[in-house]
């Protein structure tokens, strides 16, 4: 009989351990687990891939969590697809590596695997709807009034498609605007360039006997947007950065008449130059510059052409230049600062050249 209590006690003490265990481990991932669950499939840019763009995070440790790098670029994902595996392995080196901020012995992970698109095969983004053309002051200028006149001229003045150009006026203007300028003779002179262009107005009104009178005379401003085709970031950029077709697309998009957007002909190969650019950010000429092929002290390749003949040879760049620029080089055998022997070609590609020397020299048969 004692030995039968003994044993129900023994069994009633081990299931209120084993309870109270069950909460402890229930609590626990609560309060103090991350969680980790890796998505399906990500779409990432050429560059640095993070574990934020691959996986949802949450937990105390999100911050440092969402740094933590996968790979360097795409390149070096097989597949390309991260598996829930090598994701957990990756943390867990990372861990190692930041022992102090964080800690990955407390990340629960879920999933199987993420598959990765390149960003060279996203479709790029869908062109926006391009707002209707705001309408005129009034909205419907009355035919051989003063504002249809200048509706009809302006883009001709200003050297723009009449198709591709919408004007707004100015409210305290209407007045001046719905002037009926029949049988008048009207000039218009754009007296500056800018978003709201300042226009000359004169009128000059005819007479009974055929002779025309001096009327009103006025300067009024006039908002000038363009239809243009302009250059649009994928995702966002920093100074540096080189741009390849996969970081931007074309779209069209109104533009105030002063601002130039970046030819899409010129965009490849150009640098950014601002400090950030957002994703979707529409690109101006002065926003890049031509990227930097040859730098200073850089040995290259010069393609020297005389005549039929085509000599390679291996040169010093005395200067940094760009892509389509003339520079200084010399041959690799000047080693005294004494020796001035030098020549300019122009900068053709990274770690290519290319010059050329005249009739003169191309008649004789002499090598450059």
């Amino acid at each position: 009989m004692i030995r039968a209590l003994f044993i129900l006690y023994g069994v009633l003490l081990g299931s209120i351990c084993c309870a109270s265990a069950e909460s402890i481990r229930a609590v626990a991932p609560e309060s103090e687990v991350d969680s980790v669950r890796l998505l399906s499939a990500a779409r990432v840019m050429p560059g640095r891939i993070t574990l934020g763009m691959v996986a949802s995070v949450d937990g105390p440790q999100k911050e440092e969590l969402l740094k933590v790098v996968l790979a360097e670029s795409i390149s070096q994902v097989p597949g390309p697809r991260f598996t829930l595996d090598s994701v957990m392995e990756l943390v867990h080196a990372a861990g190692a590596a930041r022992r102090g901020t964080l800690n990955a012995g407390r990340v629960a992970f879920h999933g199987s695997a993420c598959t990765l698109t390149v960003a060279s095969e996203v479709e790029p983004p869908a062109s926006p709807i391009v707002e209707a053309a705001l309408p005129p002051v009034p909205e419907s200028p009355n035919q051989g009034s003063i504002q249809s006149v200048v509706i009809e001229r302006l883009p001709g003045l200003l050297g723009i498609n009449a198709a591709q150009t919408r004007l707004t006026f100015d409210e305290a203007d209407r007045r001046v605007l719905a002037t009926n300028a029949h049988e008048a003779k009207i000039d218009i002179k754009v007296l500056a360039i800018a978003d709201r262009v300042p226009v000359q107005v004169t009128v000059y009104r005819k007479q009974p006997d055929g002779e025309y009178l001096l009327g009103n005379s006025m300067t009024i401003r006039i908002g000038v947007e363009v239809e243009r085709t302009v250059v649009a970031t994928i995702a966002p950029l920093r100074r540096g950065d080189v741009l390849e077709p996969a970081m931007f697309t074309a779209r069209t998009e109104w533009l105030a008449l002063t601002k130039q957007p970046l030819d899409v002909a010129d965009a490849t190969g150009s640098a950014v130059k601002l400090s950030k650019i957002a994703g979707g950010a529409t690109l101006l000429k002065g926003d890049v510059e031509p990227a930097i092929a040859v730098r200073k002290g850089q040995v290259v390749t010069v393609h020297c052409i005389s005549g039929q003949f085509v000599v390679k040879m291996q040169a010093r760049a005395l200067e940094t230049g760009k892509v389509g620029q003339v520079i200084k080089f010399a041959p690799l055998d000047v080693r005294d600062r004494k020796d001035t022997r030098s020549f300019l070609a122009r900068v053709e590609t990274s770690g290519r050249a290319m010059m050329t020397v005249g009739d003169a020299a191309a008649d004789s048969g002499s090598e450059p």
